[in-house]
């Protein structure tokens, strides 16, 4: 609409063309319309968030407004330019609140209108950034255009050589969603080809050893020209060469040519990347080169769409196993990890907080109700008031161990924090092997004795301690206290040999460290022999990779429920 403005009410008028923004809640005017100065500006901005979603700060001055839908005087924001040209001023809901130009008319049914909106046709620009569904454009296009595409639907023609038929060129496919082959890339004139075929040094030896056409018609394979081109007739074993319907003739192709081929015979959507086997065959019915086994095998091998699909039911060939070394005192090198969610038991426990001695194997947990930092921070204060302060903690990369909270409780004790790459829980092979024989005795435990798992995992550890750990050779009580514990077959042994156990204090102290000593360098050379055992079997399979700088790999990122 039309409409003036003036610095006062007895001031210039000058003519502005309005535009009634209902969705806009201030009022702006085109900088540069009026001579703005200090003495009409309120000394404020307003905080306008524009198209791109940021905020700016719009400066406001104060002017009269004179329209048919509102007039007086107006605090207005300052713009240097507007997305729609032609317009001086945009009325927003402070100055004319809930009135519009038109009252509108409600329908309790849409209405159709055949015809383009006025407003549409005479403001194209504007009307054109609103969003138009496809089934829209289609319509709109059917109204405007006399011929009718059929290039998205089967009847679309293929043939190029057609002249009366439309060519379906790259932009036309992509636009109709097709993926044609493109077989316009290669050079398909058979003069061209037999060209190449003779310059070709890698097919001069296949000249060398071709017959005549006559000849070939008696043969079971071999090479042979025909009319210039070279050709390779083979027939399958056990099949009579005169039998027609058996003999497949093959092209020979030189190097230009090859790659387009291999493309066609894997990549498009017709050949559906199969495997090697299934590539090789295909190409092999009709075209054939030297050494065509080998590149099919690097083709398909290095196809980027084969490598992020895999191959069903195939393993990856692991990486070589690297033990990690086994040095340190006991409680030097610590693992903490988790365990859960369990059965809810009646106090309330759903998880098992697990620590392990690296160097000891020296087991501990803590049922918990959750697993949450600040519970977890208080389960390992538990155990430092126990065993001491370890120099290393080493954990998974769960949101409880990688939080601020607990890297601030392990830099104010001086812990070094070690975690374990994501999705690889073999960093911490033995606290997951301690797992796996944690649940077995617990679910034993609670179908034999009907009770709460967290009511007997206190004599379950104490069964773990004080069997010998396999690895090591001694088990995990004796490298911490330097004796074996008393335990029901200790007790009974000690019951029947009714021995004098009295000892001096100073000899007992003096063998305790000697043991202590002794013992823990026996397990460390137990434990590099059992990691070399292990290493061996484990290598069997395993596959060495070596990637130089600037290589593109493959991240593998499972998430769950992936198979």
């Amino acid at each position: 609409m039309d409409g003036f403005v003036s610095m006062s009410a007895g001031g210039e008028k000058i003519p502005v063309k309005i535009l009634r923004d209902t969705a806009a809640s201030q009022s702006f005017i085109l900088e540069g319309l009026l001579p703005l100065n200090s003495g009409t500006a309120v000394g404020s901005d307003v905080p306008v968030r524009g198209f791109d979603m940021q905020d700016i700060g719009v400066p406001l001055h104060r002017i009269v407004v004179q329209s048919d839908l509102w007039s007086g005087d107006a605090v207005v924001g300052v713009r240097p330019g507007f997305p729609i040209t032609g317009v001086s001023m945009i009325m927003g809901n402070d100055l004319a609140g809930g009135r519009v130009l038109v009252t509108p008319e409600v329908t309790p049914v849409p209405v159709a209108c055949d015809r383009p909106d006025e407003l549409a046709l005479q403001y194209p620009n504007v009307f054109t950034s609103c969003a138009v569904t496809r089934a829209a454009a289609n319509c709109e296009r059917i109204q405007t255009e006399d011929d009718i595409d059929l290039s998205d639907s089967f009847m679309c023609v293929l043939d190029a050589d057609s002249s009366n038929a439309p060519s379906l060129n790259r932009k036309n496919r992509e636009k109709s969603g097709l993926h044609v082959p493109d077989v316009g890339s290669l050079s398909l004139s058979r003069q061209q080809l037999v060209a190449d075929q003779q310059t070709d040094g890698s097919l001069a030896r296949l000249f060398e050893t071709a017959v005549t056409d006559e000849v070939c018609e008696s043969m079971s394979s071999g090479y042979f020209v025909k009319e210039g081109l070279l050709l390779r007739k083979w027939t399958p074993l056990n099949i009579s060469p005169t039998e027609d319907w058996s003999v497949v003739m093959q092209i020979v192709i030189p190097v230009p040519y090859r790659a387009e081929i291999l493309k066609l015979a894997h990549d498009v959507p017709l050949a559906g990347h199969l495997g090697i086997r299934k590539t090789y065959d295909r190409i092999l019915r009709h075209f054939l080169w030297p050494g065509l086994k080998g590149d099919v095998i690097h083709f398909c091998r290095s196809c980027h769409w084969c490598q992020i699909a895999g191959k069903p039911n195939q393993a990856i060939p692991p990486a070589p196993l690297y033990p990690i070394p086994a040095v340190g005192e006991p409680f030097e090198h610590v693992l903490v990890d988790c365990v859960g969610p369990l059965p809810r038991t009646k106090s309330g426990n759903k998880f098992l907080l697990t620590v392990m001695c690296a160097a000891t194997r020296f087991p501990e947990v803590f049922p918990v109700r959750k697993i949450t930092t600040p519970v977890v921070v208080q389960a390992l204060t538990k155990f430092f008031s126990l065993f001491g302060l370890p120099r290393v903690l080493q954990t998974d990369q769960g949101s409880n161990f990688m939080s601020k909270v607990f890297a601030q409780v392990l830099k104010q004790l001086n812990i070094r924090h070690c975690h374990s790459s994501a999705y690889h829980p073999e960093s911490q092979g033995a606290l997951e092997r301690f797992h796996q024989t944690l649940k077995t005795m617990l679910r034993k435990y609670c179908l034999e004795f009907e009770k709460d798992w967290d009511e007997g995992i206190y004599l379950q550890m104490f069964a773990i301690r004080e069997v010998v750990q396999e690895s090591l050779g001694f088990c995990p009580s004796e490298l911490v206290f330097a004796h074996t514990v008393r335990g029901p077959l200790k007790l009974l042994k000690d019951k029947w040999l009714c021995g004098d156990t009295d000892q001096n204090l100073l000899d007992y102290v003096s063998r305790f460290r000697f043991r202590l000593r002794h013992a823990c360098e026996i397990a460390r050379d137990n434990l590099v022999v059992a990691q070399a055992r292990m290493k061996s079997w484990f290598d069997k399979t395993a596959k060495v990779r070596e990637f130089k700088p600037g290589e593109k790999v493959l991240v593998l990122l499972p998430i769950p429920g992936s198979s």
